[in-house]
């Protein structure tokens, strides 16, 4: 599951649809400001490997939408061992 954590902004809301069994979400009505993007519900042995927004990298999870919408990618894979 993703979701948009907007603790800090209790005006803000960030809507989110599943499409079909591919895994793509659809984020809509989303505050064009910084988010923060939450993964949860990951199967056992999984993690997020990376996330992209407009192809760059994103750090501590923080989605910039101050300049407006785009594709954001997820990575997810085994857990890494340290």
């Amino acid at each position: 599951m993703c979701s948009s954590d907007l603790t800090n902004n209790p005006t803000a809301r960030m809507v989110f649809s599943q499409k079909g069994s591919d895994g793509v979400f659809t984020f809509r009505d989303a505050s064009p400001e910084p988010n923060v993007l939450t993964v949860t519900g990951l199967a056992s042995g999984m993690s997020v490997q990376s996330i992209t927004f407009n192809g760059r990298p994103v750090s501590g999870a923080v989605i910039d939408l101050t300049a407006g919408g785009g594709q954001i990618k997820i990575a997810i894979g085994p857990t890494r061992s340290r």
